[in-house]
């Protein structure tokens, strides 16, 4: 199981433009308080300071505002959430060819290539906004988003 937390775009008000993607608000993230940390994560937690499993590790756009358009009896709606961020990350994952049979080495590979994802630097999530996207993995975003197939 990979946990998938989620992003929001910001264009510019005039052009459109892509500006930036920051941590969508309204995702969740951060340490568990039973489940000990797996080896997968070690290294982000000893970065951090954490020591039990912390979700997610990875993201995708998520925030309503700025999510996915879908077309449904000849009508565009835009969608979000983290139920569309994770099929668009499970779709990424499909495209690479690359299964493994157990979680495990899954995130092993997640964790063991973080040229493969944009790290999201800016924005918050979690309970009142208490954690910070920011260099490197993070609560709000774990690795960052994926560039493309090739993280895997």
């Amino acid at each position: 199981m990979v946990s998938v937390g989620g992003t929001a775009l910001s264009r510019g008000p005039v052009t459109g433009n892509f500006q930036q993607e920051l941590a969508w608000q309204q995702t969740g993230g951060g340490p568990s308080v039973f489940a000990p940390i797996p080896a997968f994560q070690s290294k982000a937690g000893s970065s951090i300071g954490f020591a039990h499993r912390a979700p997610p590790e990875v993201a995708a756009v998520a925030d309503p505002a700025t999510g996915a358009w879908v077309l449904q009896n000849g009508n565009w709606y835009i969608v979000g959430g983290t139920s569309v961020a994770t099929p668009v990350v499970a779709g990424i994952r499909n495209l690479s060819g690359s299964f493994s049979l157990f979680s495990a080495v899954e995130l092993t590979k997640t964790y063991g290539n973080p040229a493969g994802f944009t790290n999201i630097g800016n924005g918050d999530c979690g309970p009142n906004e208490g954690y910070l996207a920011g260099a490197g993995w993070n609560f709000c975003t774990g690795n960052g988003t994926p560039r493309g197939t090739a993280y895997k």
